[in-house]
């Protein structure tokens, strides 16, 4: 469903694949349009796209839910800095032992339970790696975090509705 909104969006902004490659990281349009049919959406790439085409809000509906998710932000350079507060956001303060710990008494055994999967670690080292699937902020929003963060240069807020 948000492959679809991001085709769209790149057609009425009137982004080619091509112009798509550089900002996105990939090497040729190939790349661009194999991101916008599989299942495994990134949530960089999903951003990136959103700024590149100028897109404020995206809304799309999906196993008969609502997702907003709403954009400020002027570059594509700015989202790298975005999405580190976004990861922070979850966090509580680092325990005594220095494991930093999920907000809500939630454990990663959670999420990655949540996600479909038995393996805490999967779901620790998949939120904190580059290219973190979109259906991880899913998880996060399901298991009641606030979705939301800010830095100097940007603001992005994801919601159920």
């Amino acid at each position: 469903a948000i492959q679809a909104f991001l085709k769209a969006e790149m057609k009425s902004a009137r982004v080619t694949y091509d112009e798509a490659c550089g900002p996105l990281g990939y090497a040729d349009k190939s790349g661009i349009a194999r991101l916008l049919v599989r299942d495994r959406l990134y949530l960089e790439d999903v951003l990136k796209l959103m700024v590149l085409c100028k897109t404020k809000t995206l809304a799309v509906s999906a196993e008969g839910r609502n997702l907003r998710i709403s954009l400020k932000c002027g570059h594509h350079s700015d989202v790298h800095d975005l999405i580190a507060a976004l990861r922070l956001s979850i966090q509580q303060e680092s325990g005594p032992e220095g494991i930093s710990r999920l907000k809500h008494g939630v454990t990663w055994a959670d999420v990655a339970e949540k996600a479909g999967s038995n393996n805490r670690q999967w779901a620790h080292y998949t939120w904190y790696q580059r290219q973190t699937p979109i259906a991880l902020v899913f998880v996060f929003l399901d298991l009641g975090f606030d979705m939301s963060a800010s830095t100097p240069k940007a603001k992005v807020s994801f919601k159920f509705s």
